[in-house]
């Protein structure tokens, strides 16, 4: 049997062939991002289990909640045990995830950076990490490549190393990526721009592997907080996608949970067969949107805890060095690792925050503005900036409030996998790109 494959939600495709099945990603119900996100369709139980009954590995990218979803884990382990699934995942320093899994008794494959590993004789799977967290994976099979981009954001010389990881040339290639922007920006100017390029790196990513076939998912979600309304306004719907992939002439279908397995061959080759699907998923998604409903309101306001700016400011030391923290403060002149001020809405109460305290000012200025939930979540966290970043659960002023945070305390993102501003991890390569895209981002305000 050759290649199938099927979307079963979000960042969640299962891929099938005669040897074996891959199933990515499965969120299937639940918030995400301290209920800054939900999905656009839940997954019934009876679905997810006939899902299990036909899979044999289970594929996640990253440790981020609609990747990597807790709760599914936690209901559906006996189903994973029982029909011996094996769970793929990046070897990581933290081995956060690594525990979690193996205390559940499941069964974990750990996969090396670029390290091809072989299920059989036509299967075979190689993981590119992305960053501290994220990661893609390229999977052969008899007759195609599946390139998992996912959300990653890889630049120009990982593409390239990506590439030669493409041996035989002729076989055709199916790009797995995401098409709207998945977190905060602080003005409609820079939300135009994250959606258009979203938009344009599947056109650059389509090209420069010459894909035979490209499935946009990874974006099947919606802002559902009222602290992050304003996000909605420009996040790319199906509509908006299929008709910029049309005017590109790029060939791509689109589905949705109802449709069932569908050949690769025959969806390369069958133009009616892809509009066809790509119309009806259209539709199926674009009036899930309208049709989303905020399903979490701003809490009453609370205390900040003492005892959250305490471990917020342990796990800085912890992944850091002060003093060269210190050291890049004073050159920059605050440009880097300077203070950062945040007021908690509906308030008055303005917080100066950076690497070395977390104290309340008589400042009437400040640079951004959440609720008082949120900035404790943000504290007591170790996903805290990333989490509430993903979320949009805070606003700024303008687009020097953003720089700001990216500059004072952006790094603490590359905190969680273990990583930090110190000299051993200036010297990674993924971490070094990362903090150059960080800076970049904030300069540019592209993605």
């Amino acid at each position: 049997m050759k290649d199938k494959i099927k979307l079963i939600n979000h960042s969640s495709v299962h891929i099938l062939n005669k040897k074996l099945s891959i199933l990515t990603d499965p969120w299937y119900s639940g918030s995400a991002f301290n209920n800054g996100w939900s999905l656009l369709y839940e997954n019934r139980h009876e679905d997810i289990v006939n899902t299990l009954n036909n899979t044999n590995y289970i594929f996640i990218s990253h440790e981020h909640p609609d990747h990597f979803s807790i709760k599914f884990f936690k209901e559906y382990k006996d189903i994973i045990i029982n029909n011996n699934i094996k769970i793929l995942f990046q070897e990581t320093d933290d081995m956060r995830v690594e525990k979690f899994l193996k205390s559940l008794g499941l069964n974990l494959i750990l996969l090396k950076h670029k390290k091809e590993y072989r299920f059989d004789q036509n299967n075979s799977i190689t993981l590119i990490k992305q960053g501290h967290i994220d990661s893609a994976f390229l999977y052969e099979t008899e007759n195609n490549y599946h390139l998992n981009i996912n959300d990653c954001n890889f630049i120009d010389n990982e593409l390239k190393e990506i590439k030669s990881l493409i041996k035989d040339k002729s076989k055709k290639l199916i790009l797995y990526i995401q098409f709207s922007y998945a977190s905060f920006r602080p003005t409609e100017e820079w939300l135009k721009k994250a959606a258009t390029y979203k938009l344009n790196n599947i056109k650059k990513l389509s090209n420069t592997f010459n894909c035979s076939l490209i499935v946009p998912y990874a974006s099947f979600f919606y802002f559902s907080h009222e602290e992050n309304q304003d996000l909605k306004k420009w996040s790319n719907n199906c509509n908006t996608l299929k008709k910029y992939l049309e005017s590109n002439n790029l060939r791509f279908c689109l589905f949705n949970p109802y449709m069932d397995f569908y050949l690769i061959d025959e969806l390369i080759v069958n133009n009616n067969l892809r509009n066809n699907l790509s119309i009806k998923s259209q539709q199926f998604w674009d009036n899930k949107i309208m049709n989303s409903k905020i399903l979490f309101k701003e809490k009453p306001e609370e205390n900040i805890k003492n005892e959250n700016i305490i471990l917020f400011l342990e796990r800085l030391k912890k992944y850091n060095n002060i003093y060269l923290l210190f050291l890049i403060r004073l050159l920059s002149f605050k440009r880097l690792f300077g203070d950062l001020y945040v007021k908690i809405n509906h308030s008055d109460k303005v917080y100066v925050v950076n690497f070395f305290l977390v104290n309340k000012t008589n400042k009437k200025t400040y640079d951004i503005s959440m609720s008082s939930e949120a900035f404790n979540l943000f504290l007591l966290q170790p996903f805290g900036l990333e989490s509430l970043l993903v979320s949009g659960r805070l606003k700024c002023k303008n687009n020097l409030g953003m720089s700001k945070l990216t500059s004072a305390i952006g790094i603490t993102t590359i905190n969680l996998s273990g990583y930090g501003v110190n000299f051993k991890d200036l010297f990674n390569k993924l971490i070094f790109n990362k903090i150059i895209g960080l800076i970049y981002r904030a300069i540019v305000q592209k993605t």
